[in-house]
């Protein structure tokens, strides 16, 4: 079989009961669609026992990769409902936006096979916004706002598809859940490690790989239940040469969890491993976790006995990491995290507080930084990949930074060819001086064509 295709396309669920997981999402999912089958939403009053049923759109919620999309579009193949989809990260114009989805909501529109669809005889189109907490700024104005209006105008069904649900609800009262309000929220949580597993055996199957069973947990055990993201390191080490030793330096895929959440469930962990597995599931900077952790230690270890162990435990941490970023040695990076999962542990006399005001002020900020960085490097790719951001930070950009920092020539090319920045090639290699020498380096390479591109990898 081809490696050119994406198996997350070829495996795509058709139909909701083939998405993995999210069991009780998908039934709200069929409820709320049954409504609109009946016209309900459409109705000023009609008696139903779900009041999902009564809403014109819902907004499905949570991490990336877990099958939102994937569920929104079985729902429509299912239904034999046309689909209009938009990316909100790549129509970064509220005029845009208010023209495709406040159009799509108002207007009538065509079937695959060209005959006209009439909302009034029960026929529907399904508007898929999809990454719709990015808009943000001025450049997205009007375009929240043309959201909102096309859910209370519009009589056609709309998903909203969101990684953040406070970031899309602090814009309108629209998007807030409530018994008068025309959404709900529907929460899709990450698929258990054995259902991630059993998806990936069947692919293996079907494609007559020959690959070890350990493996393929493996793969699925540092999905952290990112099925996309699991497809998809399947299919690279199937074809791509990449060896299980390349899959450990990889490790768990890079996305971002709360980092609140995220520490405060590795502080309750029951031991170091199973902290360090949360903290590297981060996709956080570690020394952006050493803020967060020196503002935690005095409020989690109220003895003196165990503050004195958290703080020797950081004082390690801080020892690794800065031999990462002076010499590159990029392997300490995972006995940093390991020091830090330990001091977490060490501190059990205090509570885990609720706020970390100022200080987490502090943190965030640097925080922020990271993620602009990361956020430019995305559309970086995406864009000289044809693919969305998303899908660039999730599935492209941890083998692209391998190869950036194992291969010398790949690294020029692509500083030269993308337009890197220095931040931005910090972020990859980890050590300011030699971003600042390999963008110069780079810029030897104007007015001359490498053979190197980024499909090599």
């Amino acid at each position: 079989m081809s490696a050119e295709l994406e198996w997350t396309e070829k495996y795509r669920p058709k139909t909701l009961d083939e998405v993995v997981g999210n069991r009780s999402a998908i039934r709200k999912m069929k409820l709320w669609a049954k409504g609109w089958m009946e016209g309900i939403p459409l109705k000023r009053s009609a008696d139903v026992k779900d009041e999902i049923m009564r809403k014109k759109a819902i907004i499905l919620a949570g991490p990336p990769g877990v099958g939102k999309t994937t569920s929104a579009l079985a729902l429509a193949n299912e239904l034999g409902w046309s689909v209009i989809e938009l990316n909100a990260s790549d129509k970064r114009s509220g005029e845009i936006v208010r023209n495709i989805v406040l159009a799509g909501a108002l207007n009538e529109g065509f079937r695959e096979d060209g005959s006209f669809v009439l909302s009034r005889e029960g026929e529907r189109k399904l508007i898929i916004l999809d990454e719709a907490d990015n808009l943000s700024g001025k450049e997205d104005r009007g375009g929240v706002q043309a959201i909102a209006e096309a859910i209370k105008k519009g009589s056609q069904p709309m998903i909203l598809i969101v990684n953040d649900l406070y970031e899309l609800q602090k814009r309108s009262s629209v998007f807030k859940k409530g018994k008068n309000s025309p959404v709900e929220v529907i929460r899709f949580q990450r698929p258990s490690v054995d259902e991630v597993e059993d998806i990936l055996m069947k692919i293996a199957e079907e494609e007559g790989l020959s690959i070890d069973r350990k493996m393929i947990h493996e793969i699925a055990y540092r999905s952290n239940g990112d099925v996309r993201g699991a497809i998809n390191d399947l299919q690279s080490f199937a074809y791509s040469g990449i060896i299980a030793e390349d899959m450990m330096q990889i490790g768990a895929r890079d996305r971002e969890l709360d980092l609140k959440e995220a520490l405060s469930r590795a502080w309750e962990s029951k031991n170091i491993a199973e902290a360090r597995r949360i903290l590297m599931n981060l996709g956080e900077e570690p020394g952006t976790l050493m803020l967060w952790i020196d503002e935690l230690a005095p409020k989690i270890a109220e003895s003196h006995r165990e503050l004195r162990e958290v703080y020797e435990r950081l004082s390690m941490a801080d020892v690794f990491l800065s031999r990462v970023y002076r010499r590159g040695q990029y392997s300490l990076w995972s006995y940093a995290t390991e020091e830090m999962s330990a001091a977490l542990i060490s501190g059990r006399s205090g509570r885990f507080p609720r706020n970390f005001f100022p200080q987490w002020l502090m943190a965030m900020g640097r925080s922020r930084g990271i993620r602009s960085v990361r956020k430019s490097l995305g559309i970086k790719i995406a864009k000289y990949m044809h693919t969305t951001s998303e899908r660039a930070l999730q599935d492209v950009l941890p083998y692209f930074r391998v190869l950036f920092n194992r291969d010398e020539e790949f690294m020029y090319s692509m500083i030269y060819r993308m337009e890197l920045d220095e931040k931005e090639v910090e972020y990859l290699i980890g050590d300011s001086a030699r971003a600042k020498y390999a963008v110069k380096e780079a810029m030897k390479l104007r007015g001359k064509e490498t053979q190197t591109t980024i499909m090599s990898f």
